[in-house]
């Protein structure tokens, strides 16, 4: 009631001014002049165009809806092509690496600093031990691949990086397996990480096999 009774004090001032206008007053006068039927038509006339600019102004805004929406829903199925497409494509290189058996140019070393690198650790730390061969029976010499044991150690780390490191070691573009992890926390207690990964390398045999 408070609001209203506002809403009539603010409204009434307008209202008076309007009334005091020279076409307001020739058009009251008119108004009066016309016979009830005609202004109930006038009336009805005036409900029904503002009902039908209503109801196309709320059409309009659906079919604005609608289009946003489809828009949204092309966008959605875009991006959804592209990661499908991506994930394709790194399941190729995947394949295409394990066939070519590892072979990627440079050395094991530059391959694990640089999926330091990629995981957000600072290459410079890494120590990376020399290859270790792997000894086995005859599967092992009748495979087209040398497999090496290679370890590489990171201090200082957080968990982030040693999984994105893990990751990047064994999807980079080289044949590499992680064996096992070693992982001893910093003394003083700050959450990093020293890590020692063991991986398998595995390079494709000079001779082809």
């Amino acid at each position: 009631m408070e609001n209203e009774s506002r809403f009539a004090r603010m409204w009434r001032p307008i209202s008076d001014k309007i009334q005091d206008q020279v076409w307001y007053q020739q058009g009251k006068v008119k108004w009066d002049e016309l016979d009830a039927k005609t202004r109930m038509a006038i009336k009805y006339g005036s409900l029904t165009v503002l009902t039908l600019g209503l109801a196309i102004l709320v059409v309009n805004s659906a079919m604005s809806v609608s289009r946003q929406k489809k828009d949204l829903n092309d966008k959605v199925a875009l991006i959804q092509k592209i990661q499908a497409a991506q994930d394709e494509m790194r399941k190729l290189k995947e394949v295409t690496s394990l066939a070519a058996g590892g072979s990627s140019p440079g050395s094991w070393n530059s391959y694990f600093e640089n999926q330091a690198t990629t995981s957000g650790i600072d290459a410079t730390t890494l120590t990376v031990s020399a290859e270790k061969a792997v000894s086995g029976g005859a599967k092992k010499e009748e495979s087209r691949h040398i497999e090496t044991i290679i370890e590489v150690a990171a201090k200082k780390i957080n968990i982030r990086h040693l999984v994105g490191f893990v990751f990047n070691i064994e999807n980079g573009g080289r044949t590499a397996k992680v064996r096992r992890l070693q992982v001893d926390t910093q003394p003083d207690e700050s959450g990093y990480l020293d890590v020692t990964v063991v991986v398998s390398a595995f390079t494709l045999k000079p001779d082809g096999g």
